[in-house]
């Protein structure tokens, strides 16, 4: 439950699928006039480092690109701060704890 939010109906949801037609990564984009973020970023472990995420990430931005964003930003945890920088993300909002005992995170924007 603490993976739904409120505005998943206005969300735009993406999967990555196996052959099999089975999940190996999600994302989840809003967009808001010219400000998009996204969020439910997740790549099975196994999947990791395979381009599963990358794929993900390029179709958030271009969804995001043409539904008339200029920028796009999520809340990321802090020790995946150099993969969304490699990408052209920058750090936007220091540290800070999202949920109580998850860790930091840091929320990082790009332009679009």
């Amino acid at each position: 439950e603490m993976c739904v939010i409120d505005e998943d109906a206005e969300g735009r949801h993406f999967a990555a699928l196996d052959d099999a037609g089975v999940p190996l990564g999600v994302i989840s984009l809003f967009v808001d006039g010219a400000r998009a973020r996204f969020r439910k970023f997740a790549v099975l472990e196994p999947r990791r480092g395979a381009g599963v995420g990358l794929r993900l990430l390029a179709e958030a931005e271009a969804e995001a690109r043409s539904a008339g964003a200029g920028a796009i930003a999520c809340d990321a945890r802090a020790h995946q701060e150099a993969f969304y920088a490699k990408r052209g993300y920058r750090v936007a909002r220091s540290a800070f704890e999202k949920y109580p005992g998850a860790g930091e995170y840091v929320t990082m924007e790009k332009l679009l």
